[in-house]
């Protein structure tokens, strides 16, 4: 793969660079464990199906426990009595829940408060759904008084609704991403050195990150995208299509697709450097390598 070009974008991502700082996330653990693995994988295949979505639309009631990794389930539960909650905040609190958990070293039975503006607008839930215990977390949470002087104890006050209509929403969203043959080709870097499976995972969680703000069908510039603590990187652009006279185009919905099976193949084989190319309908329409870069 040719290396990307100089005006390639950068995106160094942490739950607190690039953050509205008008949202905010209060976690309450519990004392039960949970598979650290289960919870990043989980959370990879809940962020990639959030990265489809409109990202200033609403999402219902969602919840995901993989085939592999079903000792953990993640719910995004929308504050009642309303029943849907901005794209954007879902995909914000998992992300940050999932940061905050690798941060506090608490991968446990936990529920996490989404807040925006100073008021609880959903749910993130952890849970190994064999045990409960998550309800009673909910029951005693209250929404720190610091982030408003106007805040109360949830048990005390009526839910809030989000009644606000967002500025701008993605025009033209594949509701149905797979209708194309996509597939990920990756191959092993040489030289290359291995990566360690939590940098691996923080940098895909990364990229679904970034590419939810995009429409699915907008078309990707050359990025590298990362997390600040870790040296991993994912570096994706667009395939050499000379030659070709209506090549598919590499947009941001075989970005999603691509991040969210690296992990997959990696389990398969092992986590190590690798480059890979993205083919949609037999073409190559993307290239892109995960990698250190220190």
């Amino acid at each position: 793969m040719r290396p990307i070009s100089n005006s390639s974008q950068t995106n160094l991502t942490s739950n607190i660079n690039g953050r509205d700082p008008r949202f905010q996330i209060k976690p309450v653990y519990h004392s039960i464990d949970l598979s650290k693995t289960s919870i990043f994988m989980n959370a990879i295949d809940l962020l990639a199906t959030l990265a489809v979505k409109d990202y200033y639309g609403l999402t219902p009631y969602t919840k995901t426990s993989i085939p592999g990794y079903a000792d953990a389930m993640i719910e995004i539960r929308p504050r009642e009595p309303a029943q849907t909650v901005q794209t954007r905040f879902a995909v914000w609190c998992v992300y940050d829940a999932i940061y905050s958990m690798q941060t506090d070293k608490m991968f446990k039975n936990s529920v996490f408060g989404c807040i925006w503006k100073g008021q609880l607008v959903a749910w993130v839930w952890f849970e190994d759904p064999r045990i409960s215990g998550n309800q009673t977390l909910v029951q005693n949470f209250t929404v720190p008084s610091s982030l408003s002087g106007a805040l109360q104890d949830l048990n005390g006050t009526s839910p809030v609704l989000l009644t606000e209509t967002p500025e701008e929403s993605k025009s033209n969203v594949d509701a149905n991403p797979s209708n194309a043959d996509f597939e990920l080709i990756m191959s092993f870097s040489s030289p290359g050195r291995p990566l360690p499976q939590e940098e691996v995972f923080f940098t895909v969680l990364a990229t679904l990150q970034d590419a939810a703000q995009y429409d699915d069908r907008d078309i990707v510039a050359p990025f590298e995208i990362g997390v600040r603590a870790y040296p991993c990187r994912i570096e994706m652009e667009k395939a050499d299509a000379s030659g070709l006279t209506a090549p598919p185009t590499f947009e941001w919905k075989w970005v999603v697709q691509a991040a969210r099976q690296i992990p997959v193949w990696m389990f398969e084989h092992r986590f190590w450097e690798s480059f890979f190319t993205l083919e949609v309908n037999g073409f190559v329409v993307g290239q892109g390598s995960i990698k250190q870069i220190y």
